[in-house]
């Protein structure tokens, strides 16, 4: 975690418009300790009915922001979605606003603030993985799965979403094979363990 995006946390969750709101995404796994990774994005969402519309909340951050002599920049904004870069010295970093799905366990602290729990993120990664199976999305799932077992991030995955079908998970999982190790971010022999690693957890699902 950087100092930027510790102070950007800070920053945010001093806002009055920042209630309800929980770190989430790939900065919650690693606040976490569940994954052993970097990330320049900080993910930032409520549940609840915002305190402030989420367009007001962008603009109290970006004023926020300013007052710290870091420049904003909008990316994205609509009634529900906020996608910012923020830049401070020579480090960039986005940061998303959003409203989302009602987490199944209470946020708790952790360095950046409120965090959405372990739990809820491992399911969450899962069912990216089972939705869109992006690169990085392999690597937090065998992380994951050293910390709650594979069988634990399905049934968090299943319970979580009723539409999750494990076939179709086999499915996204085999496609793997199309990132090179570049890709993944990882050396060749790091890169072939969690190849392997998927190919294996598909051959127990499919049976074959």
């Amino acid at each position: 975690m950087t100092p930027l995006q510790r102070a950007v946390a800070r920053i945010f969750f001093g806002l009055p418009e920042s209630v309800g709101f929980a770190v989430a995404g790939g900065a919650a796994l690693i606040a976490r300790d569940l994954v052993d990774r970097e990330t320049r994005d900080v993910d930032l969402f409520t549940a609840l009915p915002p305190t402030a519309s989420i367009p007001d909340t962008a603009a109290a951050f970006e004023r926020a922001a300013a007052s710290q002599g870091w420049a904003t920049r909008r990316v994205q904004l609509t009634d529900s979605f906020a996608r910012l870069v923020v830049e401070a010295d020579s480090e960039a970093l986005i940061v998303d606003l959003g409203v989302d799905s009602p987490p199944d366990e209470p946020p708790t602290l952790t360095e950046l603030g409120p965090t959405l729990g372990a739990h809820d993120l491992a399911a969450r990664k899962t069912l990216a993985l089972f939705g869109r199976a992006e690169a990085r999305d392999f690597t937090d799932v065998q992380d994951l799965a050293n910390v709650f077992t594979k069988e634990k991030l399905v049934h968090l995955a299943q319970t979580q979403d009723g539409g999750f079908d494990l076939r179709v998970f086999a499915d996204m999982i085999g496609t793997i094979s199309r990132f090179t190790d570049d890709d993944l971010g990882l050396p060749r022999p790091a890169a072939d363990r969690l190849r392997h690693f998927f190919h294996t957890w598909r051959q127990e699902i499919t049976g074959g």
